[in-house]
């Protein structure tokens, strides 16, 4: 699998003049599951079905953090490539930033971290 390679900030990664490519398994599903992770619910304008329901369920008065981990949690599983999610912790800030660690292990049997930073 290979693919272009993000940088902190979601831009294509350039190192010296040239876009970088994703070659290894590892990487490439982590980057995979935080795209998945911040895609919103009928972004995208080839399948307005995926993403996720942040209008719809998650920007909404009084949503329990559970529920947020839930969806996220399922968004994971449900990735292709990803077995299982083995731990999950998260946090929501006065500012509503979201902030999610966790594992999971790929189909391969790797176990991959993941920390991620979600404005919502």
């Amino acid at each position: 699998m290979s693919d272009l390679l993000l940088n902190e900030f979601n831009d294509i990664s350039i190192i010296e003049g040239e876009a970088s490519l994703i070659t290894d398994s590892n990487t490439y599903l982590a980057q995979v599951v935080e795209i998945r992770m911040k895609t919103y619910y009928g972004e995208w304008y080839r399948n307005y079905t995926i993403g996720i329901p942040y209008f719809e369920s998650i920007l909404k008065k009084g949503v329990e953090i559970s529920f947020v981990d839930a969806i996220f949690k399922d968004v994971i599983k449900s990735t292709d490539g990803v077995n299982r999610v083995n731990n999950y912790k998260s946090s929501l800030s006065a500012t509503g930033e979201y902030l999610a660690s966790f594992t999971f292990t790929a189909d391969d049997g790797n176990i991959i971290s993941l920390n991620t930073q979600i404005e919502i």
